[in-house]
């Protein structure tokens, strides 16, 4: 079915018509006359078949453009799914004079409190700063015509029900509620039926809970190994955007260092991060600045990116729900899209719950060889390893030639060895008389020597004496005033003390 074929006010389809929609998705489709008709309702399709459009659109058709009450309150679970839900309604609502306003934690209260008197029509909150809102400041739910719950099964799980339980009570006049998500295990179900009065449950086949659009590919390999195969599997593909799941925030840091050393265009987001900056991350996401993304699961639930191609699991999810979320990610509104999960020996379990629940036939992947890469991320691990090596030293040692020695020393060598051998000779006497001539002149340089040695010593000594006599202090010998004074004074000491 079209839009053009619903009776739809002017400005409404003019913007949907400006956004690019043309025909309404199945949950559209089965949930926009029963919202009409204010029936409460059970939405259960698989993420990305367009349950914000299936919400916001009918919401519009019906709101009362001249009140400026709250007229209708969206809860959803995180900050960046109710910034994303405003985001959706002011495309919608170009071209109508609506007030949409996001309440959220993290940012200062004043401010929304402002915003809440000056009037608005609907309302998207997070649990925790909806209810600060309730105690702290005035909302009027009088008017309140539309209670919508996104991501029902999140929150509608035992950390958000008796908040969910607090929120409603404060709604006082007959309302409808509208519960929409991706999955809804049974214990979920029974929680959400008490929410509900007389509901449509719109549930699409469980064959169409995971999209076909969507490639899932699985590979089994050791905890230590991921991000080895993380960063092979990222130079096999070519992609526009991928999220890399992580199920810690510690998990999501270090492996964002590991991968900003190989590709660029990296950043990280967890629920640590002050909110300016995970809306500075996601608005660069949006931009299409950022190539690969490390997330927790706060960026599984419902949040919209439309250049994800990829998304990499490369800690296996906890629990199926968070699996079909997770890769949701990508082949949003028909579009095409890939997944690889990691499986490791402490994920088989969860594997085999993930494989039955979702019936999806597994498709183990395989590396391609390593010389296979793009010319990107041959430029970048060259200049990577440029950046490793300066200013270390190399591995190569260099050895010291050995310096020959000179000709000419050598020859003066022989000729001293030559002079020191005795020559034979045939008279004796001569033999005698010039040992007796070389033994003297041996006697009278060695007393000559003894004799300079002497003088050396004497002359050392007194050159020492000299030095020490400079470093000492010698006092000036005192006059005969002095000394009689000195004198006096002994004696009158002795005398008296």
């Amino acid at each position: 079915m079209k839009f053009t074929e619903l009776n739809m006010r002017e400005n409404l389809l003019k913007a949907i018509t400006e956004v690019g929609y043309e025909t309404l998705t199945p949950i559209q489709e089965k949930t926009y006359q029963e919202v009409l008709n204010g029936r409460d309702i059970l939405g259960l399709a698989k993420t990305g078949s367009g349950k914000t459009g299936a919400c916001a659109i009918p919401l519009l058709q019906k709101i009362d453009l001249e009140s400026r009450e709250i007229q209708a309150l969206v809860v959803v679970p995180t900050r960046e799914l109710a910034l994303q839900y405003t985001s959706e309604i002011e495309k919608f609502s170009k071209y109508l004079e609506v007030e949409a306003l996001a309440v959220y934690g993290g940012v200062p209260i004043v401010e929304q409190q402002s915003v809440l008197r000056q009037g608005v029509q609907i309302l998207v909150a997070t649990p925790g700063r909806l209810i600060d809102h309730i105690y702290s400041s005035k909302i009027s739910f009088k008017h309140l015509s539309t209670f919508i719950l996104d991501e029902a099964d999140e929150m509608l799980n035992m950390g958000f029900f008796e908040d969910i339980q607090f929120i409603m009570s404060c709604i006082m006049n007959k309302h409808q509620t509208l519960l929409f998500s991706a999955t809804m295990p049974k214990e979920i179900s029974n929680l959400a039926h008490e929410c509900l009065t007389d509901p449509i449950t719109v549930e699409l086949k469980k064959e169409e809970m995971v999209p076909a659009n969507i490639t899932h590919l699985f590979k089994k390999i050791t905890h230590r190994d991921r991000v080895k195969h993380a960063v092979n599997y990222l130079r096999e593909i070519e992609y526009k955007q991928v999220i890399v799941f992580c199920n810690s925030r510690r998990n999501v840091e270090s492996v964002c260092g590991e991968l900003k050393r190989k590709f660029k265009y990296v950043e990280y987001i967890h629920g640590g991060m002050p909110q300016e900056k995970r809306t500075y991350i996601f608005d660069k996401v949006k931009n299409n600045r950022i190539r690969i993304l490390l997330a927790t699961d706060v960026a599984g639930r419902g949040l919209d990116f439309s250049n994800v191609t990829h998304v990499i699991n490369y800690d296996f999810p906890n629990d199926p729900e968070s699996f079909t979320h997770r890769t949701g990610r990508t082949g949003r509104m028909g579009r095409k899209g890939e997944s690889m999960s990691f499986v490791t020996t402490r994920d088989e379990q969860v594997f085999k719950d993930t494989l039955k629940l979702t019936g999806i036939e597994p498709t183990f992947h395989e590396d391609k060889p390593e010389n296979q890469k793009s010319t990107e991320e041959k430029s970048s691990d060259r200049s990577n390893d440029y950046k490793s090596t300066r200013g270390k030293s190399s591995n190569k040692k260099y050895h010291k030639p050995e310096h020959k020695q000179n000709d000419s020393s050598e020859k003066q060598s022989q000729n001293r060895n030559q002079k020191n051998k005795p020559k034979p000779n045939s008279n004796s006497s001569r033999d005698k008389q010039q040992n007796k001539r070389s033994q003297n002149n041996h006697n009278n340089q060695n007393r000559n020597n003894h004799r300079d040695k002497k003088s050396y010593d004497k002359g050392s000594q007194h050159r020492s004496d000299e030095t020490n006599h400079r470093n000492t202090y010698v006092a000036p010998k005192k006059g005969a005033a002095d000394r009689l004074f000195d004198f006096v004074k002994s004696m009158w000491d002795k005398l008296f003390w």
